[in-house]
């Protein structure tokens, strides 16, 4: 499956890119309980508008104008919702699972013939990040998929042993470390869904661990730009403040101008 050629881009009008973003909103939200009970997680509002809108509404802003949704739980809610897309300004096909498959094994339901690589997301992020920049990483690097991450810093709140034979080595109060976390956020190339088994729970992760181990090159895109994983009752909340600073400074500029 290891090619050296760059994928195969679609003819579009200008300002277009010619991917196709399938975005994840097929969960039950149980961490965001009792305000998923009778709303599917990505229809949760951020500061007046559903999450999903604000995903659909920033890859638009970046081009990407064709649109999967995967869809299970309340999913006639977001299919009610958001339609065919026409009046955002988009086209919008829904993976319909009948059974929760994941975050990978959705993308098995992916009938069309797929000629560009696939951004791929989680359906509860919100988040800035430049698509373009992701996109033309992604081409640059030649990966047949990329991994969007972060950098992570967190503090293990208990003293720390060294030991070698019973005998104390070192000792470190509370000591601090980084890691690079998965952000939900992917690209794929086309040919790598062949991969994923039809019909089947399937986490994405899982496709990443086959790819390691036929070693695939594999890209890690480290994002710098605000990123809030909305599954929890907490980070709704900081999404909701972060998303009130950013219109009221829209809102002042526009009116300086």
């Amino acid at each position: 499956m290891k090619s050296k050629n760059l994928p195969r881009l679609t003819q579009v009008k200008a300002g277009q890119q010619p991917n196709i973003a399938v975005i994840m909103a097929g969960g039950k939200g149980v961490r965001l309980r009792p305000l998923t009970k009778y709303c599917p997680k990505p229809m949760v509002k951020v500061a007046g508008k559903p999450i999903l809108e604000r995903i659909i509404g920033r890859l638009s802003d970046h081009g990407i104008n064709k649109f999967y949704v995967s869809i299970n739980y309340l999913g006639e809610m977001v299919e009610d919702y958001f339609g065919d897309g026409s009046k955002f300004g988009c086209e919008i096909k829904y993976l319909k699972e009948k059974k929760y498959l994941h975050t990978g094994g959705s993308l098995s339901l992916i009938k069309d013939e797929i000629t560009d690589p696939l951004i791929v997301m989680n359906g509860d992020l919100v988040t800035r990040i430049n698509f373009n920049h992701l996109l033309n990483f992604h081409k640059k690097g030649q990966f047949v998929a990329t991994m969007c991450v972060r950098s992570y810093d967190f503090t293990i709140p208990f003293g720390v042993i060294k030991a070698k034979k019973n005998t104390m080595v070192s000792l470190e109060e509370k000591p601090s470390s980084n890691c690079l976390i998965n952000a939900g956020i992917y690209v794929l190339n086309p040919e790598v869904l062949a991969m994923i088994p039809k019909n089947k729970v399937f986490p994405l992760t899982d496709l990443f661990k086959k790819m390691l181990a036929k070693t695939e090159k594999i890209g890690v895109y480290q994002m710098d730009e605000d990123w809030i994983d909305v599954g929890q009752i907490d980070e709704l909340k900081k999404a909701q403040e972060e998303f009130l600073k950013i219109e009221e400074k829209c809102l002042k500029n526009s009116k300086k101008s």
